[in-house]
């Protein structure tokens, strides 16, 4: 509180984010909080990839949106499977939503060259989303598992002071759980799940943690249409 001729204000709420996914907003209560971090965790397939890039299409309506891969996969396959979704613009591509791997730096020299290209990258296109897709792989270049949290740490601490919302994407990373690993230093954890019930697979999304956010409890079904996530 502060006091302002005698009368008490309370400081400016952080802005929210809409994620631009039909009824994901409803369930986070308005959206992502600008300059947060969130770990969107979920076994290949369940949709993390669709989520960090039609999130960056909506971003990208305000300002520039960074997808980052730290897997070896081609852009321009992905960007041909995107291609039928009804959120991509290809025109945006290379404009306001840009895609690059830090692949080939992690490799060669290691956490600290990743983390020097990603500021890098934030900088000169002033992002204001990052999405980070295949997070858990940071752990195989790290010297041990404190190691590894120190650097997921500092990365979303100094993507924060740029003022730049941070998605990261991963899965459970063979005997080392993702949760357990950088679950408190994020500010919000998103688990992706497909069950099968029944006869029939269900997509579904629960919000384990979000900061600062009354989200809506439970597990929520989602589906993957043309038009995206939904």
């Amino acid at each position: 509180m502060t006091q302002n001729d005698g009368e008490s204000t309370r400081p400016m709420a952080p802005r929210r984010m809409p994620t631009g996914v039909p009824g994901l907003d409803q369930v986070l209560q308005g959206g992502l909080l600008e300059g947060a971090s969130c770990l969107v965790l979920g076994r290949p397939g369940t949709g993390k990839t669709t989520l960090g890039n039609q999130m960056a299409f909506h971003y990208a309506r305000e300002g520039n949106a960074l997808f980052v891969t730290v897997l070896a996969e081609a852009h321009d396959r992905m960007l041909m499977h995107l291609a039928n979704f009804d959120f991509f613009r290809p025109e945006l591509v290379g404009e306001q939503v840009h895609y690059f791997s830090i692949v080939h730096p992690l490799a060669e020299e290691g956490l600290d060259a990743a983390l020097t290209e990603l500021r890098r990258l934030v900088q000169t296109y002033r992002a204001r989303l990052v999405v980070i897709d295949g997070t858990a792989r940071f752990e195989d270049f790290a010297t041990s598992r404190a190691a590894y949290r120190r650097f997921v740490y500092t990365m979303v601490a100094q993507l924060a002071e740029f003022g730049c919302t941070t998605l990261l994407l991963a899965q459970p990373n063979g005997d080392s759980d993702t949760v357990e690993g950088i679950g408190t230093l994020v500010d919000g954890i998103l688990q992706l799940d497909d069950q099968s019930v029944g006869r029939h697979d269900v997509r579904l999304l629960r919000v384990q943690k979000l900061r600062g956010s009354a989200p809506v409890r439970g597990q929520h079904e989602f589906a993957i249409t043309d038009a995206g996530i939904e």
